[in-house]
């Protein structure tokens, strides 16, 4: 799992970026995948360093 380090709003959804190594990685999920994994999208934007991605499961988990 990688931590956030930003996200941003777009039209159709949230854009997170994250660190993997020395590269800067980022994806986008629509307002559907958030409701489906339960993410807030008003708390994704505004504390992103909270939530960790994993690619495997495209899911986000809240850091603890």
């Amino acid at each position: 799992m990688h931590d956030l380090v930003s996200s941003k709003k777009t039209d159709n959804g949230i854009i997170v970026c994250w660190s993997e190594g020395n590269q800067v990685k980022d994806r986008s999920f629509t307002h559907q995948e958030l409701v489906e994994m339960k993410i807030d999208a008003d708390d994704l934007l505004g504390r992103p360093m909270l939530y960790k991605i994993t690619m495997e499961l495209n899911k986000y988990l809240l850091k603890r």
